[in-house]
């Protein structure tokens, strides 16, 4: 016989990593049709790790066994980059574990990252030994299956030759305190563990789950509930009453024990109780919430209202009529050879009875069910199923508590989510202090929520939540050797260092500031040459500042704004310099076509040299440039120039996926161009005005195009060594200086090369509309 919801061991595996909704006396409805979708999965791409151990801890043991697992290589970088591992729960592998629409599958995108799922030892098709009686069950614990995944991990390094690979282990609920284990006992296997839901504490008697079920109800639904239960219960006194139970809820035997009694009422809650944990989860697999459950419950009178529930909770899972039976519901468990799905429910069984508890009773009174929901009825089950006694269970639960912590974990480099309306948040993290172990308690949300992908419905907590927890799992990958720079490759870091880069980007601000001091002192600004100076400066000193904002901030937007700045404004002030030697070469064209004729005698006595008045243009376009430029810098994008950006471990900017080309031909190519453009005009120009006399401009100016190439020069060629997963130690550290540094060395340049020999009454608008006198 199929078991639903028949008591509540609702440790519910995150529906989506195992796909087993509820599986203590699971919904085994759901489990039957992961069954049927594996049927029509192509068995040529089902992968096996045929060498697992069946038992990490006696040496003497050398029998080995093949695990089930699935893999998404579409995003992978190669050795380096992330590899995330998706651990296996309570129940059954979902064929699309590895590339369903889950939060995980955005990071691998994020991190060029490879995805693994496992399946856990003695749930699915992942039976180290062949059935599952109570002797072979004795090598199913977490312990084991904590050896399980870093065997396995070991085995994915080697095949995929990633060494340098750091793991970021994800799970939710039972598999999310496994990833806090992992972490715990492994730390050098698993880097950093992302732990949804996850119920750390081992609690025998765990009457808060049904707390928080009837707060998540609401009060009038909550009452409804109770007044429901309370009169069934009354129902159950009688014989009359059960065979008008029977009939109503349309049960597969008749109710004729008190164990009977006590598995219904248990049926009932944990029927209401799954809605609530999974509600709006955005999984699309349960097909209500609670809003929809309360409505039927409060539609009309309680004698209507819960066997049409039920009929309802039935008929979506697949359940031919309400199991009431408990000598059927222990004699399923019992079974030693049961198949899908039946053999999840008596694996989980077992790790309750000999590790966890996780009991949810009718214990406490301010809940809305049955108090006859008892830890003896329990206990007696692992009694009758497993001859456990109830000492031996409390042990157990000691002693899990032992080994793990409970919520002392005694890690570091984990994070918790956790989510207001789930039952499982009271057994978990909730809040901490440490930054190492990050808490995340997510108002409005249920089960795994966070683990899910984005939908149009998220509440707006959600939304945020999803948001940080992305950057606590960003930082705790990057927080490792896996994105140092090393010739085994790696995501590029943008080349700002915490230690040289604060310093050297304040000696840049000083700079530009005295460069804007002499510009407006001298009237500088009002010669050609110098209208570009002008913009770099600018340029160079919202490079710096937004550096810095970035360091001693370390937020993202400051961030965002730093490298938006950085490439936005190099570019357009370098731009603009080259529109301006451009507007150059055009005035004097006549006298460069003399000059390439090789003409050398050249007199232009008297000339009075004007600025042309495209001039004007330029002031137009560099405005326009720089408003855009400073309006996006706050637009809270992710993406510039096709790279992602986010908060690095050390408050840096950095960059979270693989380095593209496209950054190398957007930015530092046309720039090189640029400058290379910059450097022939102006070489036209200064030998042009050698032979002319002219003050205006000297063959020290010539320094300024040539030193900011050199500048650019390094950063090209190492952004284009980074663009081929290429990373030169000596490029990094050249690119992590020379770009602070950039507005120090283009205010030196400006001050060898300077000319202060501008009329100070002479106007801006006289510039560009009247000639300026020669200088004498």
């Amino acid at each position: 016989m199929a078991w639903g919801l028949v008591a509540a061991v609702v440790v519910c595996v995150c529906v989506g990593l195992s796909e087993g909704i509820v599986v203590g006396l699971g919904n085994y409805g759901r489990q039957r049709s992961l069954a049927r979708e594996w049927l029509g999965v192509d068995q040529s791409t089902i992968l096996w790790f045929q060498n697992q151990r069946v038992d990490h801890f006696d040496n003497t043991n050398t029998a080995l066994w093949k695990q089930r697992y699935l893999l998404n290589d579409t995003y992978w970088g190669g050795n380096g980059y992330p590899i995330i591992l998706n651990i296996g729960g309570e129940g059954m592998l979902a064929p699309n574990a590895a590339s369903g629409r889950f939060i995980f599958n955005d990071w691998a995108q994020e991190l060029s990252a490879l995805i693994v799922s496992i399946e856990h030892r003695y749930y699915g098709l992942s039976i180290p030994t062949g059935d599952i009686s109570d002797k072979s069950l004795r090598f199913l614990s977490s312990e084991q299956a904590l050896a399980d995944y870093v065997e396995f991990v070991s085995y994915i390094k080697s095949m995929y030759q990633a060494p340098d690979s750091k793991v970021l282990a994800v799970g939710g609920s039972y598999s999310g305190a496994l990833s806090v284990w992992v972490r715990q006992k492994y730390p050098q296997s698993i880097h950093c563990s992302y732990g949804t839901s996850a119920p750390v504490l081992a609690q025998e008697n765990f009457p808060e789950f049904f707390e928080v079920v009837g707060q998540g109800l609401g009060e009038e639904c909550s009452t409804a509930v109770n007044q429901g239960t309370k009169y069934y219960e009354a129902l159950l006194n009688s014989e009359e009453g059960c065979k008008q139970i029977e009939q109503d809820f349309n049960t597969c035997t008749p109710i004729e024990t008190e164990n009977d009694k006590i598995t219904f009422l248990s049926y009932l809650a944990d029927s209401i109780s799954g809605f609530v944990q999974y509600n709006n989860d955005n999984n699309g697999v349960l097909p209500t919430n609670i809003t929809g459950i309360c409505d039927i419950l409060l539609s009309g009178p309680i004698s209507q209202t819960f066997p049409q529930f039920i009929q309802y909770y039935n008929t979506e899972y697949n359940e031919a009529c309400t199991p009431v039976s408990y000598n059927d519901m222990v004699g399923d468990l019992k079974n030693a050879h049961a198949g899908l799905p039946e053999g999840s429910g008596r694996s989980w069984w077992w790790q309750t009875c000999t590790e966890f508890g996780y009991f949810s009773t009718g214990d406490s009174s301010q809940q809305p069910f049955s108090s006859l929901i008892s830890l003896d009825y329990y206990t007696g089950i692992c009694r009758d199923v497993f001859n456990i006694s109830s000492e031996a269970i409390a042990n157990a639960v000691e002693a899990t508590n032992t080994l793990y912590g409970g919520r002392n974990v005694g890690s570091t480099e984990t994070v918790f989510p956790n989510g207001s309306v789930d039952p499982w948040h009271t057994l978990g993290i909730t809040s901490s202090s440490d930054p190492l172990l990050p808490a995340v308690y997510i108002q409005g949300t249920a089960h795994c929520a966070d683990l899910y992908a984005a939908s149009p419905n998220d509440i707006p907590a959600l939304i945020a939540a999803r948001q940080q927890l992305f950057t606590y799992a960003v930082d705790e990958v990057a927080a490792t050797d896996s994105f140092s720079s090393s010739s085994s490759g790696g995501p590029e870091k943008l080349a700002y260092m915490s230690g040289i880069t604060i310093p050297l980007s304040c000696v840049s601000m000083v700079c530009c500031t005295l460069v804007f001091i002499s510009l407006m002192k001298t009237r500088d600004f009002l010669i050609p040459p110098y209208f570009g100076v002008w913009n770099l400066s600018i340029s160079d000193f919202s490079m710096a500042l937004g550096t810095v904002l970035a360091e001693v901030t370390a937020s993202d937007g400051a961030c965002h704004t730093a490298a938006f700045l950085t490439q936005t404004a190099v570019l357009a002030g370098n731009f603009w310099l080259v529109f301006i030697c451009l507007s150059l070469f055009y005035l004097y064209r006549s006298h460069v076509v003399t000059l390439l004729k090789g003409e050398s005698n050249i007199f232009l006595e008297g000339e009075r040299i004007s600025v042309p008045k495209i001039s004007v243009l330029h002031v137009i376009a560099a405005s326009t440039v720089w408003v855009l430029a400073i309006t996006s810098a706050f637009i809270p994008l992710t993406e510039v120039n096709g790279i992602r950006y986010g908060k690095g471990p050390i408050g840096t900017c950095w960059i979270a996926i693989r380095p593209l080309m496209g950054r190398f031909f957007l930015f530092y190519l046309p720039l090189c161009i640029a400058l290379l453009v910059v450097v022939i005009i102006y070489w036209v120009i200064v030998k042009l005005h050698s032979l002319l006399g002219s003050g205006y401009y000297t063959p020290r100016q010539f320094l300024y195009p040539v030193t900011t190439l050199i500048v650019i020069v390094p950063c090209c060629i190492n952004m284009l060594f980074e663009s081929t997963d290429q990373i030169i130690p000596a490029t990094e550290y050249t690119q992590a200086v020379v770009l602070p540094l950039w507005g120090f060395i283009d205010s030196t340049v400006y001050f060898l090369t300077r000319y202060t020999g501008a009329p100070s009454s002479m106007t801006i608008w006289e510039l560009f509309f009247k000639p300026l006198p020669k200088p004498s």
